[in-house]
């Protein structure tokens, strides 16, 4: 019995320490469980710089890229082919207007002319000649055409006497014979009188031709002399003594030093500006710091965009000496336009060309779209982009960093 009870107690007192390690093990794992916190939502919010718009009068200025070109350029050609005999000038030689700058073999084209001539000469005489004709075959239609009257009244006469059996048929058909001969050749001399205008006419062009063809020779005879068409630089030359040069072939290039200008490609959003200002004849001066003379004014505006060209092309001219201006030249225009009502705002405040970000009452972030005026350079040398746009009030608040998250809507922090 004692052995059983024993028994029982260390049965009992197993279950018990096992029961004592699981409620031990339970609570363990219930003070290591984390709480769970609750989760807020909480907006990032990013602290930017900003301005107050502020509307003013700027004097915008403009950057482009520019091309020194003159006014005049030319390509000298001959309208024959010939052999080169004298060259006189090189290329970057300055020359005046009229100075002989080539020669060329002129002897086959003095052999032409004479055959021409002799040509023209010959058909001269030909009309002559025609005109003589003309007059003689005039005066013989006159009398013919008189002999065939009388013969007609000799007809008459004969008809009568041979009714009055005073002659005889022979005599009357004799008569009649010589009516109808005599009528065939004042019909031949007539026909050749109202024909010597036609033949008159066709000689005449001919002499025309001939005399064009004639004037075209001499024209090409003076032409093998080169000569400069105004005071100008050789550019270029493409061709030397004793070389063959085909008909229309390049010679020499020249560009006239005294008369540069300044090209331009126009951005096409300031196209309307640019001919408003010309219409209104407003100043646009171009600034080119390399030039000793660096002031050039808007001219004239391209009637046409150029093939594979965005935008139109702008000229600017100066009145004074540009002959410090290199052909083709390329510079840095800085051009001034005429004031506008503006809002200046740091280029990091421009998104994607002509898109600002306003900052509305709620501290959030407004895309908003405007137009570019051009830049401002403020007399510390600080550049600045103006812009414009009707939806911006003069209280507003204008994002003036680059944020590259920048979106609709975010929430941000001003320090103006």
């Amino acid at each position: 019995m004692i052995r059983v009870i024993k028994a029982c107690l260390r049965t009992h007192k197993a279950a018990l320490w096992v029961g004592i390690a699981a409620i031990i093990v339970v609570v363990a794992l219930l003070m290591s469980k984390k709480t769970p916190k609750t989760l807020e939502n909480h907006e990032n919010i990013i602290t930017v710089t900003a301005m107050t718009v502020s509307r003013q009068e700027y004097a915008p200025y403009l950057e482009l890229l520019g091309i020194v070109r003159s006014v005049e350029e030319s390509q000298l050609s001959i309208p024959v082919a010939a052999f080169v005999q004298r060259v006189l000038v090189k290329a970057g030689q300055t020359v005046t207007k009229g100075q002989l700058l080539l020669e060329f073999d002129s002897a086959q084209i003095k052999y032409q002319l004479v055959a021409q001539n002799a040509e023209v000469k010959r058909l001269e005489a030909e009309i002559l000649t025609e005109e003589l004709r003309a007059h003689h075959e005039s005066q013989e239609f006159r009398a013919e055409k008189a002999l065939l009257v009388l013969k007609e009244k000799e007809y008459s006469r004969e008809k009568r006497l041979l009714k009055q059996r005073a002659s005889s048929q022979a005599g009357l058909d004799r008569s009649q014979e010589k009516v109808v001969s005599q009528k065939i050749k004042v019909g031949k001399l007539e026909f050749k009188v109202k024909n010597y205008k036609f033949r008159l006419q066709a000689l005449t062009e001919r002499l025309n031709a001939a005399k064009a063809k004639q004037a075209e020779l001499a024209d090409d005879l003076q032409r093998l002399e080169v000569r400069a068409p105004f005071n100008a630089i050789v550019s270029e030359r493409w061709v030397a003594t004793g070389e063959r040069v085909s008909a229309g072939a390049k010679l020499l290039s020249l560009y006239d030093k005294e008369r540069m200008e300044i090209v331009a490609k126009l951005p096409e959003r300031y196209d309307a500006l640019f001919q408003a200002a010309l219409a209104k004849k407003e100043k646009i001066v171009a600034t080119v710091k390399k030039s000793l003379h660096s002031e050039f004014n808007l001219e004239r505006i391209s009637a046409q965009i150029h093939s594979g060209e965005v935008g139109q092309r702008v000229y600017f001219a100066s009145k004074r000496d540009t002959t410090n201006l290199i052909q083709n030249e390329h510079v840095h225009l800085e051009v001034i336009l005429p004031k506008v009502l503006a809002i200046a705002v740091p280029a990091a405040a421009v998104y994607r060309q002509d898109n600002i970000y306003l900052v509305d009452k709620n501290n959030r972030l407004v895309l908003t779209k405007v137009e570019r005026l051009g830049q401002w350079k403020s007399n510390q040398g600080q550049r600045y982009l103006l812009v414009n746009a009707a939806g911006i009030s003069d209280d507003s608040h204008i994002l003036t960093q680059h944020l590259p998250n920048a979106r609709q809507g975010l929430k941000v922090k001003m320090i103006l």
